[in-house]
């Protein structure tokens, strides 16, 4: 038996042909959309960290080991880097 089903509806119409199981294209779906969603999440995270060590002082720069311009190119890369 093919992975193609031959269905005739209930009413005694036409037969319908039923591909893989629309769950399967959903879960497909699911999965997609929640890849995208955890890299947009992360990319947005990403953001908000550039941001914040921009805003650091020298003082506090320094006492983890950062200059002010690794700090400045940190945070003029793009999100999804």
């Amino acid at each position: 038996m093919s992975t193609i089903d031959t269905i005739q509806n209930r009413w005694g119409g036409a037969a319908v042909v039923v591909g893989p199981s629309v769950s399967a294209y959903a879960y497909k779906l699911f999965v997609a959309i929640e890849s995208l969603a955890t890299r947009m999440s992360l990319a947005f995270e990403r953001q908000t960290t550039r941001r914040e060590l921009a805003r650091l002082s020298d003082q506090q720069l320094d006492d983890i080991g950062i200059t002010r311009a690794d700090a400045l190119r940190e945070a003029g890369r793009p999100i999804w880097y």
